[in-house]
């Protein structure tokens, strides 16, 4: 109808004035217009990020929250989602009203707030969910985020939450690089290097777990208060050498 051109129309111009390229820039003028244009989710939305980001003004992060949330109650996503990042901050962190409006911003498509609520129900012990964080990074990459595949390939690789898996995390990190992402064009370079790293660790937990049960068995049986420690080198020189590791005799091992 009219009014809703006119605020449309309006909108327009506050942000001519808010950027300064066509008119001479004026902030208030625009701030003034926008707050005149109620009926726009995006003139809301544009001042509750004046008011966040401080770019323009100094932040008052209650009036940032009051206009994210008329924007968000006309159902923009980008404003669910900006809100959603605002309850999780230090400043309010309000768990409940964060996934609301994740979940919101999610169902509407914003491939941004998938990641923001994978991460939160990652994380989270409370709200711990595996399967659903994996399903929504899916969903941001199926709908071109390369945040998503990129987020995916690292649970994989470094088995964070899930059971680690090179193939399924070289997929993944394999599409966000095609996407773009050159975080993980480099992971992908590198991946074997993180590959040996993880059998390194693994290897040498088991090498530590594998004194101390030999430890624990030897005063179990009160044989001696101490293992010797030539037959614990033998030990773990033993078993690196079956594992086709380099005995290097640097593993120390405290009783």
């Amino acid at each position: 109808d009219a009014s809703e051109i006119n605020q449309n129309a309006r909108y327009y111009l506050a942000k001519q004035y808010l950027g300064g390229e066509v008119v001479e820039q004026d902030i208030e003028k625009a701030m003034s217009m926008m707050e005149s244009c109620t009926d726009n989710p995006y003139a809301m939305y544009m001042l509750g990020k004046i008011y966040s980001d401080g770019r323009y003004i100094a932040p008052i992060h209650s009036k940032a929250e009051h206009y994210y949330k008329l924007s968000a109650d006309k159902g923009l996503d980008c404003a669910e989602y900006a809100l959603g990042k605002l309850y999780l901050s230090d400043r309010y962190k309000h768990i409940p009203l964060a996934e609301q409006y994740l979940s919101s911003s999610s169902e509407h498509g914003n491939s941004y707030a998938m990641y923001a609520l994978a991460k939160l129900y990652l994380g989270d012990d409370t709200l711990k969910n595996v399967d659903k964080a994996v399903e929504l990074l899916t969903q941001a990459h199926r709908n071109g985020n390369s945040i998503g595949s990129y987020a995916l390939g690292k649970l994989y690789l470094y088995g964070c939450d899930v059971k680690r898996d090179i193939d399924t995390a070289r997929y993944w990190l394999t599409e966000s690089a095609n996407m773009g992402n050159e975080y993980a064009s480099v992971l992908l370079q590198n991946i074997h290097r993180h590959n040996q790293s993880a059998v390194n660790n693994a290897v040498l937990s088991m090498l530590f777990s594998f004194g101390r049960l030999i430890s624990d068995g030897y005063e179990r049986k009160n044989h001696t208060r101490f293992i010797s420690e030539r037959k614990l080198k033998a030990a773990i020189s033993r078993k690196k050498k079956a594992l086709g590791l380099k005995d290097d005799h640097t593993i120390k091992q405290e009783y």
